[in-house]
């Protein structure tokens, strides 16, 4: 049996997988850009900046979602999948172009 993707250690149902999977994924990009935002806070200007804490905050809500989705404190019905898939394919797209 799988485990929460958040590290609770929590043991996550089969049919909870698919939404797990999907809460890796948030959380390895968020990794990524959390890494590349503390660069760029150095080097970017103020409203290259405030995009990326916008869209770091963006992933960070969709994260917390996904937990409580897959701790049972929130109903999957009220999530928004392709909010989620925008935010990840812009993400992958981002971060290619950028090299990260």
């Amino acid at each position: 049996m799988a485990r929460c993707f958040c590290g609770c250690g929590r043991k996550i149902a089969f049919s909870w997988r698919p939404i797990n999977t999907s809460g890796k994924r948030v959380s390895k990009e968020l990794a990524a850009w959390e890494l590349r935002n503390r660069i760029i806070r150095e080097q970017a200007p103020d409203t290259s900046r405030r995009n990326i804490e916008t869209f770091i905050a963006d992933g960070v809500g969709l994260r917390d979602s996904l937990i409580e989705i897959v701790h049972g404190e929130a109903d999957p019905s009220s999530f928004d999948a392709d909010t989620m898939r925008a935010w990840l394919q812009f993400s992958w797209k981002t971060r290619r172009e950028l090299g990260v």
